[in-house]
């Protein structure tokens, strides 16, 4: 047996930290591949002699960090390299996916014109009588779902988009079609835990962790153009916000 997967008994360094390197090792090395089922709780306690309560804090730990993930009734895997999203500029969801070697596609769940709610008439500057476009769709990259996204539209400035092809990129139809360019974004995150329906449309477990985008798109003139809500994998997302003094 290899030194670096001993549990080392009197070590100051507690077992079950001890069992993440010893995964993480597993993982670095390529020995765990990504996607890839790990041992069981069961397989672990035996073979590393260790506690029900040792393995899970563990795994507790791994999961939380998103090293790896759960999919209930399948067993716990291996997380995929997270999308990197950047803070600091606007881009599309095809194009951030293009631009890491991702093939992304999009399955339109609803398109409907509803009357917009007290949040939409302030994010949007609307009337209570104004229509709104909503569109509901989830994101795929390499055919594995990553995003839940809700776009909400002003009717009167994008008439008829519920004809078009919305398995394009919004961002694209808005300014083809339109002539509507996405010029500034104030966006929100939060984290949050995913729904049962969530949880479906991701493939995750209920509970699991998701990060929460809301953000409000500007044209040039300063008027808001788009509202836009966003459920990310928690697994498979992170975000890169550059600082500078």
């Amino acid at each position: 047996m290899d030194t670096e997967s001993i549990i080392r008994e009197g070590s100051f360094v507690p077992k079950y930290h001890q069992l993440m390197e010893i995964i993480k090792g597993m993982i670095r090395s390529g020995e765990l591949k990504q996607g890839m089922r790990i041992p069981s709780e069961n397989e672990l306690q035996e073979k590393y002699r260790l506690s029900n309560t040792t393995v899970r804090k563990a795994i507790n730990e791994l999961l939380h960090g998103g090293i790896i993930y759960r999919e209930q009734g399948k067993g716990t895997f291996v997380a995929r390299t997270r999308i990197n999203q950047e803070l600091t500029k606007i881009t599309s969801f095809t194009e951030d996916m293009v631009q890491r070697g991702l093939k992304p596609s999009i399955k339109v769940i609803s398109v409907d014109v509803i009357l917009p709610s007290a949040e939409l008439i302030s994010s949007l500057i609307l009337d209570k009588n104004d229509q709104v476009i909503k569109i509901h769709r989830l994101r795929l990259a390499n055919r594995e779902p990553v995003a839940i996204q809700t776009s909400y539209l002003s009717y009167k400035l994008s008439p008829g988009i519920e004809k078009e092809d919305l398995t394009k990129s919004l961002t694209v139809i808005l300014k083809e079609r339109y002539n509507l360019h996405l010029v500034k974004a104030i966006q929100n995150l939060y984290p949050s835990l995913a729904t049962d329906y969530e949880s479906k449309m991701l493939e995750i477990s209920k509970g699991a962790p998701v990060l929460i985008a809301e953000r409000t798109s500007y044209l040039p003139s300063n008027q808001p153009a788009e509202f836009l809500k966003s459920v990310y994998r928690g697994n498979r997302y992170k975000f890169l916000v550059e600082l500078r003094r």
